[in-house]
C-alpha cells in the first residue's frame, strides 16, 4: 500500500515511524525509516521519596536517585527542595543529613570511651592481679602482662601501616598503642609495691606458725619460723628502757620482760618513729595488759631498706646502757593491739585492697583526662593531631556527579583508587 503526500499518517508509538515531510512523487517511497528512539530514562528514588509539594510546605527534602542513562550507565544524583527551590534557586550542594550527624556523634563516642575503658580497664587488671594474686597465681598475672602488651604492639604495627582503612585512623591506633602500653607499665609497678609491702607479709604470716605462751627470756632460735608470738601471762614491754636511733626514720626497740627473765631479753619489742631518744616506747598498745604479743618483724619489702640491721643497733645499744642481757640473734615483734593479732595479720590484705581501688580509680581519671583534652584540641581546630584522632582513613566513595557523559569505567577507576581520602565527616561534625 502507498501513501501519498497529501495523505495524513499518525504512526502508533514506539513502531519506529514519524511522519514525513511531503515529497515529490517521483522520489517518494511511500513511508521512510527512521532511527529507533531512544529509551526513555528510568529514575528510582532509593533513599527517600519525594511528595508533591505544595506553596503551604517549604520545608526541606533531600534525597538520592540513580539515572539509567542511554549509554546503560548509572550516575548518582542528590536532589534537595524546598525553601531555596521556591525562590527559583538551583541547590546542588551536597547535603550533610541529621542522620549522618548523629552516626558521626555515635563514632566520636565510640573512639572516646575506647580510649577512656581499654587502657585503664587493661591497667587495673594488671594491678588487681599482680597485687592480690601474684603470690598464688603469678602465671596469671604474667598472661594479662603479656596479652596487654601485645594487643598494643598490634595496634602500633596498624598504626604504622596507616591504620585501619575504614574503620580507625593511624592516630587513633597509636594513641590508643601507647596509652595501654604506658598503663601497663605503671600498673605493673603499682602492683608489685603493692605485693611487696602489703600482699607478700599477708601470705607470710597466714602461712607462718602461731607460737603461744612462749617465756620472753628465751633464746628465739627455736621460733624463727613464727609469724606471730604470744607470750606468757604477765609479759610486758620495758617502756622506760628503751632506745631511739635516727637513721631517716627513727628506729625504737624496748626489751620484752617477765618477772622471772632475770635481766635477759631474747625478744624485743619494735616499731618507727614512736619513742623518744631514750624511754617513751608508745608502738602498738603496750599499756593494755591484755595485750601479749605482735607480729614478727620481716625484711621482705624490696621497696623499703632493711630494718632488722637498725633493730639490732638500737637493741644493742639499750642492752649496753642498761645492762640487759640479748642473744645474737634476737626476734623483733611488733606489739599488738586491743583488735586481736589475726585482726593485725589481716589489716595487711585490707591494706592492699585499698590500694588497688585507689590505683583503679586514678587510673580511670588519667585516661578520663586524657580523653577530655583530646577532644577539647579536635573541637577547637580543623586539623591537627587531636582532629586525625576521630578521623578516618577509607576508599573513596562515589562522589557527586553532574556530567552525563561520565561512564561507568571511570568511576570505578576513581573508586579503586585506596590511597584517596574520602572527606572526613568529623570535620562537618566540629562546625555545629
Amino acid at each position: 500500500m502507498a501513501y501519498l503526500a497529501d495523505d495524513t499518517f499518525l504512526p502508533s508509538w514506539g513502531s519506529g515511524m514519524r511522519p514525513r515531510e511531503p515529497m515529490d512523487e517521483e522520489t517518494s517511497t511511500g513511508f521512510e525509516e527512521y532511527p529507533v528512539k531512544p529509551k526513555k530514562l528510568e529514575t528510582h528514588i532509593i533513599e527517600t521519596q519525594m511528595d508533591q509539594l505544595t506553596e503551604y510546605e517549604p520545608l526541606l527534602r533531600t534525597g538520592t536517585m540513580t539515572e539509567k542513562t542511554a549509554d546503560k550507565t548509572e550516575k548518582v544524583i542528590e536532589w534537595e527542595y524546598g525553601a531555596m527551590a521556591e525562590k527559583g534557586e538551583d541547590k546542588t550542594e551536597k547535603v550533610f543529613p541529621a542522620r549522618t550527624r548523629r552516626l558521626v556523634r555515635a563514632h566520636v563516642a565510640e573512639k572516646s570511651l575506647f580510649l577512656l575503658w581499654w587502657p585503664a580497664f587493661l591497667g587495673a587488671c594488671i594491678v588487681a592481679v599482680y597485687s592480690l594474686g601474684y603470690w598464688h597465681h603469678a602465671r596469671l598475672a604474667h598472661t594479662v602482662l603479656t596479652m596487654s602488651i601485645t594487643s598494643s604492639c598490634i595496634m602500633l604495627l596498624i598504626a604504622f601501616n596507616g591504620g585501619w582503612s575504614g574503620k580507625a585512623s593511624s592516630t587513633f591506633m597509636a594513641v590508643n598503642g601507647f596509652s595501654i602500653m604506658f598503663m601497663a607499665a605503671i600498673s605493673v609497678i603499682l602492683g608489685w609495691y603493692c605485693f611487696e609491702t602489703y600482699t607478700k607479709s599477708y601470705e607470710i604470716y597466714r602461712g607462718s606458725r602461731h607460737y603461744e605462751n612462749i617465756v620472753p627470756s628465751i633464746n628465739p632460735g627455736a621460733n624463727r619460723d613464727g609469724g606471730i608470738i604470744e607470750f606468757v601471762a604477765g609479759s610486758h614491754v620495758d617502756v622506760e628502757h628503751s632506745i631511739g636511733i635516727r637513721n631517716g626514720d627513727f628506729y625504737c626497740t624496748a626489751p620484752i620482760m617477765f618477772p622471772d627473765s632475770n635481766s635477759f631479753s631474747g625478744f624485743w619489742a619494735a616499731g618507727l618513729n614512736c619513742c623518744n631518744a631514750k624511754g617513751g616506747f608508745r608502738c602498738g598498745d603496750v599499756l593494755n595488759p591484755l595485750v601479749r604479743g605482735g607480729l614478727v618483724v620481716l625484711d621482705e619489702n624490696l621497696f623499703s631498706p632493711d630494718e632488722i640491721p637498725h633493730y639490732m643497733k638500737t637493741a644493742e645499744e639499750a642492752s649496753a646502757q642498761f645492762g640487759i642481757g640479748i642473744p645474737t640473734k634476737p626476734m623483733f615483734v611488733r606489739w599488738g593491739s586491743d583488735a586481736g593479732l589475726e585482726v593485725d595479720r589481716d589489716r595487711y590484705y585490707h591494706d592492699a585492697f585499698a590500694f588497688v581501688s585507689s590505683s583503679v580509680a586514678y587510673l580511670f581519671c588519667f585516661m578520663l583526662a586524657v580523653v577530655v583534652m583530646l577532644f577539647t584540641l579536635a573541637m577547637g581546630s580543623n586539623d591537627g593531631f587531636a582532629h586525625n584522632y576521630y578521623g578516618v582513613n577509607v576508599e573513596s566513595m562515589p562522589e557527586q556527579v553532574h556530567d552525563h557523559g561520565a561512564t561507568e569505567s571511570a568511576r570505578r577507576g576513581r573508586r579503586s583508587k585506596k590511597s584517596r581520602q574520602a572527606q572526613d565527616p568529623f570535620a562537618e561534625f566540629i562546625h555545629r
